[in-house]
């Protein structure tokens, strides 16, 4: 089936309210190419404050120079394993990270994972958003940090309403539009030198440490990760989603953690952004901070995007048969077993939704039902 892409319809869905949450998205409107997951996982997720701060744990917990790189290269390979087959998983079943654990843990079992979800989120959103602040802060000394908060994190929330395609923009355009100021960052952190790669004793404690810090980095993307793969064609396959994400988030992730623990092993008494500064002053200096501040909105515009979970519609009282996602789940059930003599009339909406489930082959018999 093809997908109307006209400018009229391209503009909808880019600036229009996001329509589809927790609803598998139909074939009529599956569109976007794999790639389109390399920009989101390579600005979106890791081009930010937090992912330096990550890095920077690698010394932090008492590697030297040397083992910081080693475990930051070996945890975020083993990471972004996980993290990009669950990104794989979202074209094949259309549906949203925390829904698919329905499989795992049944209908209403499913909401343990959406309250450690939103832990996880708000959690993600506090670490990313503080230091970010802190960066505009120090651009505008007038400007005081939870100002600079407030002015962060309302386009985050404007993107988290606009939903899916204007986050994919927002990650093409930013990916290009930020990663001066990194660059930037690298090179005056090589001229800068002052840097001791000889390897020094091996501990196996810190080393493990990091490896774990930084593997848990990536696999903490795989509740929401296929949120922003579910849009493409169920027929993608699997090998063009995996090596997009697992590529991009990689990239990135390494990039700025082994950035991070050279500017920490330079200065390791001094915070991440303090660090930074010290590095690179200047008007080179405010580019890199304005974007670890700004490359903060990108990030958290995904944190925000929690509508797509297994209980709110339980919280929001739209658990009708008749309501348009009922609608939806039964044609859909309908193509999938045309001959078969489903009972989907007599089903209210989250029973259809456990029934489509079974259907495309993800949970056994009786699993949501």
């Amino acid at each position: 089936m093809t997908v109307d892409s006209g400018p009229e319809t391209l503009h909808r869905r880019i600036f229009g309210v996001e329509q589809h949450h927790i609803d598998p998205i139909p074939a009529s409107e599956r569109h976007g190419k794999p790639r389109s997951l390399f920009f989101v996982w390579f600005f979106a997720a890791n081009l930010v404050i937090g992912t330096i701060i990550t890095g920077a744990l690698a010394v932090l917990v008492g590697n030297d120079l040397f083992w910081a790189v080693v475990s930051i290269v070996v945890g975020n390979l083993v990471g972004a394993v996980f993290m990009a087959f669950h990104s794989a998983q979202g074209p094949r079943l259309g549906v949203p990270q925390l829904i698919q654990s329905r499989g795992q843990f049944g209908f209403y079992g499913a909401i343990l994972p959406v309250i450690l979800g939103i832990i996880l989120y708000v959690g993600f959103f506090a670490a990313g958003v503080i230091p970010a602040a802190q960066g505009l802060s120090t651009v505008f000394h007038g400007l005081s940090l939870n100002v600079s908060i407030i002015i962060l994190s309302i386009p985050s929330l404007i993107l988290a309403i606009l939903g899916y395609d204007l986050i994919h923009q927002w990650q093409r355009a930013g990916t290009f539009a930020f990663l001066a100021g990194f660059i930037i960052l690298t090179v005056a952190l090589f001229v800068h030198g002052g840097l001791d790669w000889a390897p020094g004793n091996f501990a196996g404690g810190p080393f493990l440490l990091s490896v774990s810090i930084i593997a848990v980095f990536q696999i903490s993307y795989a509740p929401y990760v296929s949120d922003y793969s579910r849009y493409l064609r169920e027929d993608i396959g699997i090998s063009a989603p995996f090596w997009a994400t697992f590529i991009g988030t990689n990239l990135s992730a390494l990039w700025l953690m082994l950035v991070a623990c050279m500017v920490t092993a330079i200065y390791p008494k001094l915070g991440t952004v303090a660090g930074i500064n010290a590095v690179i002053g200047g008007a080179a200096g405010v580019i890199v901070l304005l974007t670890v501040a700004f490359g903060i909105i990108g990030v958290n515009a995904i944190q925000r995007d929690l509508a797509r979970c297994p209980g709110c519609r339980h919280l929001r009282g739209l658990d009708t048969a008749g309501d348009r996602r009922g609608r939806e789940l039964h044609d859909q059930l309908r193509e999938l077993s045309p001959a078969a003599p489903l009972p989907v009339h007599t089903l209210d909406s989250h029973q259809l939704d456990g029934l489509l489930l079974r259907q495309k082959g993800l949970v056994r018999h009786r699993c949501l039902l």
